[in-house]
């Protein structure tokens, strides 16, 4: 069975028309079909996101990439704190893709810092695994509670868990693999399962 999937858009600035636009790239449509998901993109708009969520029969939200937090786009982060607490409170999974685990991250006070060299690239993951990079910011060294489930071989963290609540994020981009990678279907598709153990 197919399933309804919020996911939040980045902001683009567009200074020639005087517009700030809400943006998705159209590989995650594909990535997300494939994943038996349909992608319901939400407005970076704080109140008709919540409104959205609340009214919608979701089976959770994707925090996706792009603009980097505390930066150009507060409208975002404000709409991705308040939905990230309205899906804690009524237990919907959670997964934040780059920027969206650096919000995570964030929001559980683990402190992040600006990184050189992962913008752009593919790396090897101390689990073996190839991904793809493209952020400047990072954390290192311990992110409690979070469980750390994967490093770079300078120490970055690229993918965690909650222990307790159903909170997922990986800094690389799935939707950008082509074509898209086994593992990430399937964790998306665990973490988004229509019944969970």
């Amino acid at each position: 069975m197919t399933r309804l999937l919020a996911i939040t858009q980045r902001v683009e600035i567009k200074a020639e028309y005087g517009e700030r636009r809400d943006a998705l790239d159209q590989r995650w449509t594909l990535f997300l079909q494939a994943c038996g998901l349909i992608p319901v993109p939400v407005p970076n708009h704080t109140k008709a996101a919540l409104d959205l969520v609340s009214s919608a029969d979701l089976c959770g939200i994707l925090l996706s990439g792009g603009n980097d937090i505390h930066a150009d786009a507060p409208e975002r982060d404000c709409m991705e704190y308040e939905l990230a607490a309205w899906a804690r409170k009524n237990k919907k999974p959670v997964l934040g893709v780059c920027r969206g685990m650096q919000l995570l991250l964030d929001l559980f006070k683990v402190p992040l810092q600006r990184i050189n060299g992962h913008a752009g690239i593919t790396h090897t993951l101390d689990n073996g695994r190839n991904v793809n990079s493209y952020h400047r910011f990072a954390a290192v060294g311990d992110a409690s509670p979070f469980t750390v489930l994967s490093r770079t071989d300078d120490g970055c963290i690229e993918e965690i868990r909650h222990p307790q609540e159903y909170i997922h994020g990986i800094m690389w981009h799935p939707e950008r693999m082509e074509p898209s990678n086994r593992d990430d279907i399937i964790l998306f598709q665990r973490l988004f399962a229509e019944k969970r153990a």
